[in-house]
């Protein structure tokens, strides 16, 4: 249909985790995307490359993928939506999400943003 947004299983995703916490894979990677549907284009969130790195915590997509990188976004609340510069993401990727550090996980479900307690060892 015209004018219609993609479908989410029609959405292929990567997760980039520039933070080394674990919160791409456990957030955003399974509980956002995965568990909703999304395609995702590896097993797991990936370490971002070093195009990705130190940009923040983002959505970028590939020309002609506007659309899908925005219905992406409502599954990753208060996430920038931006163009990918070339050669940030493989030709094959029609999305992906950069997480760094910064990132506080919002529930998709709600619109004010969710306190998660993180049992950290080392203090």
């Amino acid at each position: 249909l015209e004018g219609q947004p993609p479908a989410v299983p029609e959405i292929a995703v990567r997760v980039y985790d520039d933070a080394g916490t674990g919160r791409a894979q456990d957030d955003v990677f399974k509980e956002q995307l995965s568990d909703s549907g999304f395609k995702t284009l590896a097993a797991q969130a990936e370490p971002a490359p070093e195009q990705l790195q130190g940009i923040g915590t983002v959505i970028l997509y590939n020309r002609g993928y506007e659309d899908h990188a925005r219905v992406l976004a409502g599954y990753v609340p208060g996430v920038d939506v931006q163009p990918a510069k070339p050669g940030q993401l493989p030709e094959d990727t029609m999305v992906g999400v950069v997480v760094d550090e910064t990132y506080k996980y919002q529930d998709p479900e709600q619109t004010k943003e969710s306190v998660v307690e993180v049992d950290c060892p080392y203090g």
